[in-house]
């Protein structure tokens, strides 16, 4: 095995095989449900047409049905009126006078919430192999005994007091900022830690700043660990993690969180030509 630095970028020759690179992301690239999730619960409440309004704690609300059976509502205040009430008030004739969109239903806000949990939980603790499915059996035969037993209504009513709303324009914010950085990290940030495969060689480059190193193929292998069904099936559309070891042990690099794993893996193997990939 032969190590050098190289600073500049591989230069192609004439009839050369193609150089295959293969890339390492964050634990970031799990994130895609929540902020797009995010987008679809600020089209919801956009849609939806319901208004926060935000009222001092002493507010009482009367309905009043007149002769023609229309409802009206009394609203009476015994403290200082919010600066919400102070808006409507002043609002112009024509215009909305709680103009911030929620969706009032919160099945929806719970279900973001859950997701946001979920993610949390998969990108945090790795369960590999059949202790993932094992976690995934667990759960299943959780929600089929909650399910017996009749416990999800319950559930669910407990859950509905929670009172969890989260307005549009908040939705929108934490979207936003989420996709923005997940571009940025995953399509820039990431896009500076892989290794480059080819028939002759590969090249290492670990982190953003560092300079490349150059290995040898001969006695390199590859080898593909257990998945994390979470993580690697659901969030990760099959991603994977793998290994690249040189034959004298000495140096072994990780590649966590690379989309398309086991195409990757096939792919290496024909970049590299003169060594079988193997795949756990």
């Amino acid at each position: 095995m032969s190590e050098t630095k190289n600073d500049s970028g591989h230069k192609h020759l004439p009839g050369e095989s193609p150089l295959f690179k293969v890339v390492s992301h964050s634990s970031l690239l799990y994130w895609w449900p929540v902020w797009s999730l995010g987008f679809i619960m600020v089209v919801i409440s956009i849609a939806n047409g319901g208004r926060l309004a935000i009222m001092p704690a002493s507010t009482s609300v009367k309905s009043v049905v007149n002769g023609q059976g229309f409802e009206s509502f009394n609203v009476a205040l015994s403290g200082k009126p919010t600066q919400s009430l102070l808006n409507a008030a002043a609002a112009e004739t024509g215009a909305q006078a709680f103009p911030y969109h929620i969706e009032p239903n919160t099945t929806f806000h719970l279900v973001y919430a859950i997701m946001v949990l979920v993610v949390i939980l998969a990108t945090s603790v790795t369960l590999r192999g059949l202790w993932s499915v094992v976690n995934v059996m667990a759960l299943l035969m959780l929600a089929l005994v909650f399910s017996v037993f009749g416990w999800w209504g319950a559930i669910g009513r407990e859950l509905s007091g929670l009172h969890l709303y989260v307005s549009a324009a908040a939705y929108l914010f934490a979207s936003i900022f989420l996709f923005l950085y997940w571009l940025a990290v995953v399509l820039v940030f990431d896009q500076r830690q892989f290794i480059i495969f080819s028939p002759g060689q590969i090249i290492v480059h670990r982190e953003i700043g560092d300079r490349q190193s150059v290995y040898d193929t001969s006695g390199v292998t590859v080898v593909k660990r257990r998945n994390d069904f979470i993580r690697h099936r659901l969030l990760g559309l099959g991603s994977g993690d793998l290994i690249v070891s040189t034959s004298d042990g000495r140096h072994e690099f990780e590649l966590p969180n690379v989309l398309f794993a086991d195409a990757k893996v096939r792919e290496i193997a024909e970049a590299m030509k003169t060594r079988p990939v193997m795949a756990d």
